[in-house]
C-alpha cells in the first residue's frame, strides 16, 4: 500500500476545539508527553500522568470565555490527533504579543505536516486577534521540537526554567517577531 501524503492532509480538519473534546485533548497530551519526554523527564512524572485530571484542566480552559485565548484541534474523522493552545503571551510587554502555550501531535501522526499546519493556523488566528508576534516555549532537551520550530523560522529568543512535578527543567523560547510578514501569501 502506497502512502499518500496529499490524501492524508486533505483528510485532516483543523478547527476550534469544542468543550466536549477536553478528554480527547487530554489523551493527546498524555500520549505525546509519554512519547516525546521519555528520555527527558523522570518516569515518575510520566507514569503519574492522569488523563482524568488533565481532561479536567482542559475542560476548565475550554469553559473560559477569554476571547483572545483559544484551542485548535486537528482531527481525522471524529478523532482528535493534535492540538494547539494559544493566546496572549504570558508576561508580555505589549498586548500585541501572542503565544502558543502548548502544541502536541500524537506520535503516530508526526512528520506528516500536521504540526506545521497547526502552527500556521495558530499564527493566523493570533493575527486575527490583533497579535503581531508569537512565542513558543519548549524543553531545551526536546531536540525534535527545537528542530521543528527552527525549520518553521523560529528565532531562539531566551531560556528559562519550569517546574514539572516538583522537578526543574530548562526551557527555551522561539519567537516569530512579525506574524503579518509570515502570513503574507507566498508567490
Amino acid at each position: 500500500m502506497r502512502y499518500d501524503r496529499q490524501a492524508m492532509q486533505e483528510a485532516i480538519d483543523i478547527r476550534e476545539a469544542e468543550f466536549d473534546e477536553a478528554a480527547a485533548i487530554a489523551r493527546v497530551q498524555v500520549e505525546t508527553w509519554r512519547a516525546a519526554y521519555r528520555e527527558i523527564m523522570s518516569s515518575r512524572i510520566l507514569e503519574g500522568l492522569n488523563e482524568v485530571r488533565v481532561a479536567a484542566f482542559w475542560a476548565q480552559v475550554l469553559s473560559q470565555d477569554e476571547g483572545r485565548s483559544f484551542i485548535l484541534v486537528a482531527t481525522v474523522g471524529e478523532r482528535v490527533i493534535a492540538f494547539a493552545s494559544c493566546g496572549p503571551r504570558q508576561n508580555a510587554r505589549a498586548a500585541s504579543e501572542g503565544e502558543v502555550y502548548a502544541l502536541y501531535v500524537v506520535e503516530t501522526m508526526q512528520k506528516q505536516g500536521i504540526g506545521q499546519r497547526l502552527v500556521e493556523a495558530s499564527f493566523a488566528r493570533l493575527a486575527e486577534l490583533g497579535m503581531t508576534s508569537a512565542r513558543i516555549w519548549t524543553l531545551r532537551d526536546n531536540r525534535a521540537a527545537r528542530l521543528f520550530y527552527e525549520r518553521l523560522g523560529g528565532l531562539l529568543a531566551g531560556e528559562g526554567s519550569t517546574d514539572i512535578g516538583g522537578e526543574s527543567y530548562v526551557e527555551v523560547a522561539y519567537d516569530w517577531p512579525d506574524l503579518r510578514r509570515r502570513l503574507k501569501p507566498k508567490m
